[in-house]
């Protein structure tokens, strides 16, 4: 499996965005009908956060699952219910390490997540969903919620398609991508998804997991 690219994946999302209802229609069935366990499992999930972070959640992961597919030249296998348990295990169990961290720390991680196998599709996934949060797609403190979520999903999909040889760290591909360095985060100051609330009750407390508009990712 390559690394993926920012190419591949702006390429990939923006193709989506420009899909018609009816293309967007026919994608969502044939994502459902190709990844059931990931569909179910992001409902699930997302079940307390309401219809509007149910359908981000889904909407993401089927452009995640694009952007696999374009760099693979062929369908992801499918994600089997084993898999899918193991992947939210693990969140799961990084989740609870964090308060192991200290507060800097743990800032850092329980926004970005982990070192993932696909750092440059967590780093756009971040931006995309907060710029979503900021135009109120869905409501900003389900941010935390859909991202963990989503984080799960890419897990899933890392572990059945592969792991790239050379893979840069997340704080690389994050001054990369937005161009500086990672913001100093505290748990009493302002959350950066910018729903208002502290970041300590905003995405801090929600790093682990408990058909809607497209729109095109552009370079920052």
């Amino acid at each position: 499996m390559p690394l993926l690219s920012l190419e591949v994946i702006r390429s990939t999302w923006n193709a989506m965005a420009a899909w018609t209802p009816a293309q967007a229609d026919r994608r969502a069935k044939r994502f459902v009908e190709r990844q059931p366990i990931v569909n179910a499992a992001v409902l699930a999930l997302t079940e307390d956060a309401g219809e509007d972070a149910a359908s981000m959640a889904l909407y993401c992961a089927s452009a995640v699952a694009a952007c696999y597919e374009k760099a693979r030249h062929r369908s992801l296998p499918r994600v089997r219910e084993t898999v899918m348990d193991e992947a939210l295990d693990g969140m799961q169990r990084w989740g609870r390490d964090l308060e192991n961290m200290d507060e800097q720390l743990l800032a850092r991680r329980a926004l970005y997540g982990r070192d993932h196998d696909q750092p440059y599709v967590v780093a756009e996934l971040m931006r995309y969903l907060m710029d979503a949060a900021r135009e109120r797609e869905f409501e900003a403190k389900h941010l935390g919620t859909i991202f963990s979520v989503l984080l799960v999903v890419i897990r899933a999909f890392d572990r059945v398609s592969g792991v790239p040889r050379r893979v840069p760290s997340m704080e690389q591909v994050l001054k990369e991508v937005t161009g500086g360095p990672l913001p100093s985060l505290h748990r009493q100051g302002p959350c950066p998804c910018g729903s208002g609330r502290r970041y300590r009750d905003c995405c801090l407390k929600r790093r682990a997991p408990a058909a809607v508009r497209g729109r095109r990712l552009q370079a920052p």
